[in-house]
């Protein structure tokens, strides 16, 4: 989504020119091979002490393309699996992990129900 990274770095760009002084420091990232499933790219930027050092609050993945000024941001709770893409179908991805836990909360809630 290269489209979506230029409109990072225009943020960002922006952000600078206006004269943002941001009270934590704002990293960009951009590694490779996401598409199969960023074994030596996200994986390992997670898993390195470069990574733990920035105490990030929260990432941003690549998101959607925007034709206009708004930008749509969606909110997830951390979800473990296997990683996974729509044009690879692997067992047990966080995407399917999470998609369970709606369930498993409604299903939970109606078994403590007291009627």
């Amino acid at each position: 989504m290269k489209c979506v990274s230029m409109l990072y770095l225009e943020a960002t760009r922006k952000l600078k020119e206006s004269g943002l002084d941001p009270t934590r420091t704002i990293y960009l990232s951009f590694v490779l091979d996401k598409e199969n499933g960023g074994l030596r790219g996200a994986e390992r930027l997670d898993e390195s002490n470069v990574f733990k050092k920035m105490n990030a609050v929260f990432v941003l993945d690549e998101g959607m393309p925007s034709p206009n000024e708004k930008h749509q941001i969606f909110l997830c709770r951390e979800a473990k699996g296997a990683p996974g893409h729509g044009a690879m179908l692997y067992d047990n991805t966080a995407v399917e992990n999470l998609i369970k836990s709606p369930e498993s909360i409604r299903s939970f809630r109606a078994s403590n129900l007291i009627w």
